[in-house]
């Protein structure tokens, strides 16, 4: 009975090695290959993921990104981010920050990147930087 849970054991841990090999990206035919944003290399002159954690100038404490490209009711200024307070979330809709890139002092943590985020991402930043 010991073998058997030994055996176990043993491929459960070789799988869930398996599995935390590092991520990488195909950006084309080429072969070639990059790594997803991290807190150490994001650029914040570019639209970072939504879920990422930042701490704004001035700012005691972080906020989550959940949007793009939001404009505040009421306003016709347009901002690159909506965000929350973090941890807390979302409290109600006058606890919404919004706010600029320039306005980033640290990336605390960068959210989930997707092929389906970095293309929408790409298109807002195109039409934020526009105006």
């Amino acid at each position: 009975m010991k073998i058997k849970k030994l055996i176990s054991f043993f491929f459960l841990t070789l799988f869930l090695t398996g599995c935390s090999v590092g991520f990488t990206t195909s950006s084309g035919d080429d072969g070639s290959t990059e790594q997803p944003p991290t807190v150490e290399n994001v650029n914040t002159e570019n639209l970072i993921p939504i879920g990422s954690v930042v701490k704004l100038k001035g700012a005691e404490k972080p906020v989550m990104i959940h949007g793009y490209e939001q404009q505040e009711y009421g306003s016709e200024k347009l901002y690159d981010y909506i965000s929350v307070p973090y941890p807390e979330g979302h409290i109600r809709p006058d606890y919404s920050i919004f706010f600029n890139r320039v306005d980033i002092e640290e990336v605390l943590h960068v959210g989930y990147v997707t092929p389906e985020d970095e293309k929408l991402r790409e298109e807002a930043d195109s039409r934020l930087k526009e105006e």
